[in-house]
């Protein structure tokens, strides 16, 4: 192992001695002449030719630090390489372009073939036959309105499903008299248009004029038997589709005197009473239940249940029973006049010789009877 004093001699020397790039330590003058009398001395043999003189090697570092270029030209020339090879790359991407046409891109000429697009299919939409209505469903309960009349009536006939409006429609229909309720879905074809109704049920039939003693007008006879209509509970006036011997048939007169002159009561514009019409079924449903006494006698009003009534404009509805002619006024609390009218006919039947023509309890608390003639 060295001392530090060998180590620290050892590298005072290696500093003195001279710097060389290479692994070869330069000859000095005093080896250099050594070296060239040696080569004086040496005799070359006769049969030989005369060899060269042997040439001192040159170190490798510092022939590499003659030839090879500093660092700075280095990095220039790298530099160099790369901008011509960035300006052929260049060039070929330019040949490239030129070769494929240029496709031009703008959201405005995309925007304009969507507004162009839609313009067609909207004229496509109003103009094409297929959205117009030439027919409608028509379901729910319905027995005689007809879905040709419902199509009529709701006025959807060819127009176009863009303008049509299901609340109109329900309104129109629901102003026909047959119709109690309507709805209306509007949809795409085929069955654009479809349409519910619930019908009105007829609940007696109305007559107008036809009236002689109170009678309906047999039909054998040829006589007109005036004009019938039904009526709902609601009193709706409905046009009659058919004969209907399940109804009840109330009879009123066309005309009525007034002061000497004979005045029209009818407006077909207008419905009946609610009152009016509930009061004659009521009368119809009650009246079987009364019965009259005149001694062991049953003298029943009518134990069949009534199906014909009168109503005049101003005693009210009444009906025939077969001894005289009653009225019950509008058809208000008919029940309490049906008691009244049993006390007067008992008093009538017991009292009275004659029977009278008719008896009026319109009013209950001031009843009358009218004698005959």
């Amino acid at each position: 192992m060295n001392s530090p004093l060998k180590t620290q001699q050892h590298r005072s020397q290696r500093e003195r001695e001279p710097i060389g790039r290479g692994h070869v330590r330069p000859a000095t003058p005093a080896e250099d002449e050594q070296t060239s009398r040696r080569r004086e001395h040496v005799k070359p043999a006769a049969s030989s030719p005369a060899a060269p003189a042997p040439r001192r090697m040159t170190p490798l570092a510092r022939s590499d630090a003659r030839s090879a270029p500093n660092l700075t030209r280095r990095r220039a020339d790298r530099r160099a390489r790369r901008q011509r090879a960035q300006v052929r790359r260049s060039s070929t991407k330019t040949q490239r372009r030129a070769a494929v046409p240029t496709v031009l891109f703008s959201w405005r000429a995309v925007s304009g073939m969507i507004v162009l697009g839609l313009s067609v299919v909207l004229y496509l939409f109003l103009t094409a036959e297929a959205f117009y209505v030439n027919s409608i469903a028509v379901g729910g309960e319905i027995e005689y309105y007809k879905p040709q009349e419902v199509f009529r009536d709701s006025d959807v006939a060819q127009r176009h499903i863009f303008w049509l409006d299901e609340g109109e429609i329900e309104k129109r229909l629901e102003q026909v008299p047959y119709v109690a309720d309507a709805s209306v879905f509007v949809g795409w074809p085929p069955d654009m248009v479809q349409i519910m109704i619930s019908e009105r049920k007829p609940a007696l039939t109305w007559q107008y004029g036809g009236l002689g003693s109170g009678q309906v007008i047999d039909q054998g006879t040829g006589e007109s038997e005036g004009t019938r209509f039904w009526v709902d509970i609601n009193g709706i006036v409905m046009r009659q589709r058919e004969d209907r011997s399940d109804l009840l048939l109330v009879q009123q007169s066309r005309l009525r005197e007034e002061e000497g002159e004979q005045v029209d009561d009818i407006d077909l514009t207008l419905p009946i009473p609610e009152a009016r019409v509930r009061g004659a079924l009521q009368l119809q449903n009650l009246s079987g239940e009364y019965s009259i006494f005149w001694g062991s006698e049953n003298f029943d009003l009518d134990r069949e249940e009534i199906s014909v009534l009168m109503y005049d404009p101003v005693r009210g509805l009444g009906y025939v029973d077969g001894r005289w002619t009653v009225w019950f006024g509008e058809g208000d609390d008919i029940e309490t006049k049906l008691t009244v009218y049993q006390a007067i006919a008992d008093y009538v039947l017991t009292e009275e010789s004659d029977w009278p023509a008719e008896i009026v309890v319109s009013n209950p608390d001031y009843p009358y009877f009218r004698r005959r003639q």
